[in-house]
């Protein structure tokens, strides 16, 4: 059964894959691994639905300044 190694979607994670069948197979801690990267994945997608890409530098640093309040503030509460 011939195994080729190839990167999980979204992840960095390496897995193999059965070259005949296409089934692929995960060694020790790999699914844990694939799940954690594709949270962050998902946090990320969510992150740049809220936040659009700024038309400009001047928005991209509003953007950025009232993110940076917001958190600011709300550790501090």
């Amino acid at each position: 059964m011939p195994l080729a190694q190839i990167d999980y979607p979204d992840t960095r994670v390496k897995v193999d894959v059965c070259e005949n069948c296409g089934d692929i197979w995960l060694d020790r801690g790999e699914f844990r691994a694939i799940n954690r990267e594709r949270a962050v994945f998902q946090d990320r997608l969510k992150f740049h639905e809220k936040h659009p890409k700024p038309e400009s530098l001047r928005d991209a640093v509003v953007q950025f300044v009232n993110r940076f309040f917001a958190q600011f503030f709300d550790s501090t509460s």
